[in-house]
């Protein structure tokens, strides 16, 4: 779930019972987290340049804690992306079950 402003890297919490309350959004958010931008524009830039992100099969993945972390594999052509994202804001070490093998990441 997005919270209204998190597109933009504003950080304010939205819990209960804020969560129904009007919040302003910082907007200039550029100034205070620079890496935001580039890292948007990277992101961007990654599935524009990406047949398999925009068109591949996706195959679902298994890991070793499937309630915080959500893997999937895209492919189109000799072109494969592994995706693995950490929903939580804790650091994840576990492993990841692809292609018959199942290497270990630190996320």
């Amino acid at each position: 779930m997005f919270y209204n402003g998190m597109e933009a890297g504003d950080t304010t919490e939205s819990g209960a019972p804020a969560l129904f309350e009007k919040l302003p959004v910082f907007w200039q958010f550029a100034e205070r987290r620079p890496e935001f931008p580039r890292f948007y524009k990277a992101m961007i830039d990654l599935r524009k340049n990406s047949v398999a992100l925009r068109r591949g099969d996706l195959t679902w993945l298994k890991n070793s804690d499937d309630a915080r972390i959500l893997t999937f594999a895209r492919k189109s052509g000799s072109e494969e992306i592994l995706v693995a994202i950490n929903m939580t804001s804790a650091p994840f070490f576990g492993s990841i079950e692809a292609g018959g093998k199942t290497p270990r990441f630190r996320f």
